[in-house]
C-alpha cells in the first residue's frame, strides 16, 4: 500500500470512530448517552401516532443511521428498550439492519417531499457507501444546486470524494475534498482528506486562520439533524421526553 493510501485510511479510520462518539448536540445535548437515543425513539413513537411526514422520516433515519454506526460491542439499549422507535429490525447489535432501515426512512422521506433536500442527500450518500457510482448524480446535483445550504454542500461534496476514492480515481477525490474545503475554511475535515490523498497541493498553509473543526458537520452527520424545522420538531419532542 502506497504511503498516500495508508495516511488515507488511517484518518478515515479515526474519522469515523469520532462520528461514532459524537453525540446528540442537535437534540437537547445528550452527548452519546444511552438516555438520549431512548428519549428519541420514544418522542418518535408519540410522534408516528400524529400521521406519517417526510420529517418524521428523517427523523427516523437519522436515529437508525446513528444506531448503525455505533462503536461495535457498545451497548446500545437498556435491557427492556430491544428496538428503536417501535422498529423490530433495529435492535441491538444489529448494526447492518439499523442501516437498511435507515436508507428506507430517508427514501420514504424523499417519496413525500422531494424538496428536502436532507433526505435526498442522506439517502444518495447511503446508496454511493453501498457502492460508489450509486447516489453520485443525486450527490453532485446537491452540490451544484444554489438553494443547497452550506453545510449539506460540504457533505454532499465529502461522499463524492469518498466515492471517487473508492473508484480508485485519486485525481477526482482531490477535486472534491478541494471543494469540500473552500465551502468554509473553519471545517478540517475536507482539508485532512485533502492533505492525505493530495499532499503536494495541500500545505500546512491549509489550516492558517481557521478556528478548528469543534463545528464540523461530518462529525454531527450520524447523529444530528441539519434541516432547521426538522431539527426543532425532534428537539422539542425528546426534550419532553428526558424531562419525565
Amino acid at each position: 500500500m502506497t504511503p498516500i493510501g495508508t495516511s488515507y485510511r488511517r484518518i478515515v479510520i479515526w474519522l469515523f470512530l469520532a462520528v461514532g462518539v459524537a453525540g446528540l448536540d442537535a437534540q437537547q445535548g445528550a452527548r452519546g448517552a444511552n438516555a438520549g437515543l431512548l428519549a428519541w425513539s420514544e418522542a418518535l413513537k408519540k410522534w408516528g401516532k400524529e400521521g406519517d411526514s417526510a420529517a418524521l422520516q428523517l427523523a427516523r433515519g437519522v436515529l437508525f443511521d446513528c444506531a448503525a454506526h455505533r462503536p461495535p460491542g457498545e451497548i446500545l439499549f437498556e435491557p427492556f428498550f430491544r428496538d428503536l422507535a417501535g422498529n423490530t429490525s433495529c435492535r441491538v447489535e444489529k448494526h447492518g439492519q439499523c442501516a437498511e432501515q435507515a436508507e428506507r426512512a430517508f427514501a420514504a422521506a424523499v417519496k413525500r417531499d422531494a424538496s428536502l433536500v436532507e433526505a435526498r442527500l442522506r439517502l444518495a450518500g447511503a446508496r454511493s457507501e453501498r457502492d460508489p457510482k450509486e447516489g453520485a448524480r443525486d450527490l453532485t446535483q446537491i452540490y451544484e444546486s444554489p438553494g443547497t445550504p452550506g453545510e449539506l454542500r460540504y457533505l454532499a461534496a465529502l461522499f463524492l470524494g469518498k466515492a471517487s476514492w473508492e473508484r480508485r480515481d485519486a485525481a477526482m477525490a482531490s477535486d472534491w475534498f478541494s471543494r469540500a474545503a473552500a465551502v468554509d475554511r473553519d471545517w478540517t475535515t475536507a482539508r485532512l482528506l485533502l492533505r492525505a490523498t493530495s499532499p503536494s497541493s495541500s500545505s500546512e498553509r491549509a489550516f492558517d486562520g481557521s478556528r478548528g473543526d469543534v463545528m464540523d458537520p461530518w462529525y454531527a452527520y450520524r447523529c444530528g439533524v441539519f434541516t432547521p424545522s426538522v431539527r426543532d420538531q425532534l428537539a422539542s419532542r425528546v426534550s419532553r421526553e428526558i424531562r419525565k
